[in-house]
């Protein structure tokens, strides 16, 4: 695990890559060292550094889930935990007190280049909306893999 000096400078150097070729001037992290980005349809990803492991924090509020219907939500976020296979290697939690359902990514900082975090952005941010949109519908309805084909980070590209 590197420093924390070394990773937030890691982090602000990919950040600046990734906003060269979002075409974002500037692109790093604010005062409190969190970039956020928009993913569009009111979504947002943000960024950190996390201090104690040097891991590279991706998250997003993808939903509520509202106190009556949590526990039929339950078994589908947890089939879609299961060796990640709804979550394309990020893990869904639901905050008990808000209903308020997270999606969240680590990725060691010291491994991280400026492409790596676009393609890593680009899995986060299709999983994101697919899941801001499987919140809207019923737990029970079927949604086919093909929500997974999005390309929000084009859209990013096309709000700037």
């Amino acid at each position: 695990m590197q420093n924390t000096e070394e990773n937030q400078q890691k982090f602000q150097d990919v950040l600046r890559e990734l906003g060269e070729q979002l075409g974002i001037e500037d692109l790093g992290p604010g005062e409190s060292g969190t970039c956020t980005l928009s993913l569009g349809d009111n979504a947002m990803v943000e960024m950190e550094i996390d201090t104690e492991s040097g891991d590279l924090k991706f998250y997003s509020e993808v939903g509520t889930i509202a106190e009556d219907s949590a526990r039929r939500w339950y078994p589908h976020l947890l089939a879609a935990n299961c060796f990640w296979s709804g979550t394309q290697g990020s893990t869904l939690g639901m905050d008990p007190q808000t209903g308020g359902v997270f999606l969240c990514h680590a990725y060691p900082c010291e491994l991280l280049t400026g492409e790596g975090l676009y393609q890593r952005l680009e899995i986060f941010s299709n999983t994101a909306m697919f899941w801001g949109r499987r919140l809207l519908e019923e737990p029970e309805a079927d949604v086919s893999r093909e929500a997974f084909q999005e390309d929000p980070l084009t859209m990013m590209q096309q709000r700037v």
